[in-house]
Protein backbone atom coordinates (compact mmCIF):
# COMPACT_ATOMS: atom_id res chain seq x y z
CA UNK A 1 0.00 0.00 0.00
CA UNK A 2 1.20 3.47 -0.87
CA UNK A 3 0.90 6.34 1.59
CA UNK A 4 -1.27 8.74 -0.39
CA UNK A 5 -2.19 12.16 0.95
CA UNK A 6 -5.92 11.55 0.62
CA UNK A 7 -6.67 14.81 2.42
CA UNK A 8 -5.48 16.66 -0.68
CA UNK A 9 -6.36 14.09 -3.36
CA UNK A 10 -10.00 13.44 -2.47
CA UNK A 11 -11.16 17.10 -2.52
CA UNK A 12 -9.55 17.59 -5.95
CA UNK A 13 -11.26 14.60 -7.60
CA UNK A 14 -14.50 16.45 -8.50
CA UNK A 15 -12.46 19.16 -10.24
CA UNK A 16 -10.41 16.60 -12.19
CA UNK A 17 -13.55 14.72 -13.26
CA UNK A 18 -15.29 17.98 -14.20
CA UNK A 19 -12.26 18.97 -16.29
CA UNK A 20 -12.39 15.68 -18.19
CA UNK A 21 -16.07 16.23 -18.96
CA UNK A 22 -15.87 19.93 -19.83
CA UNK A 23 -12.69 19.84 -21.94
CA UNK A 24 -14.19 17.85 -24.88
CA UNK A 25 -17.18 20.20 -24.91
CA UNK A 26 -14.97 23.30 -25.18
CA UNK A 27 -12.87 21.90 -27.97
Amino acid sequence: MYDFDWSSIVPSMPYLLAGLVITPKIT
